[in-house]
């Protein structure tokens, strides 16, 4: 896990790790890992549900600090709990960015600026 963290930020430290996580509202993410940011993970996340991929996602994107997100469906397949944790993680990483978002979830909608729906592949 620790590793997978780094590549978006690869002088953090611990403590600094386990700030952005804490300030997503994320800490579930580290407290139900066996081994916390020693747990090893297999390639593309195997080991995590699809939420934590997420939120593991949305961590690395807040760290690595870029202006501009892009982000697809990043709360398809959440139950409505985990989908609440990440839209609060979002409305954090969006301040001061460009987030570009493709979603189905209405849920999403009150954090754009701006809406282009598309209908069979039209912008509208």
């Amino acid at each position: 896990m620790r590793e997978n963290l780094l590549l978006a930020w690869p002088t953090a430290s611990d403590h600094d790790l386990l700030g952005v996580v804490a300030a997503l509202g994320f800490e579930d993410l580290l407290t139900a890992l066996p081994q916390r940011l020693d747990t090893p993970l297999g390639e593309r996340g195997i080991g995590l549900s699809s939420g934590q991929s997420q939120q593991l996602a949305l961590v690395r994107a807040l760290l690595r600090d870029a202006p501009l997100l892009c982000l697809d469906e990043p709360t398809a397949h959440l139950d409505p709990e985990a989908e609440q944790r990440v839209l609060s993680a979002l409305r954090m990483l969006a301040h001061d960015r460009t987030v570009l978002l493709a979603t189905h979830s209405p849920a999403l909608l009150p954090l754009a600026d701006q809406v282009i729906t598309l209908d069979h592949g039209r912008a509208r």
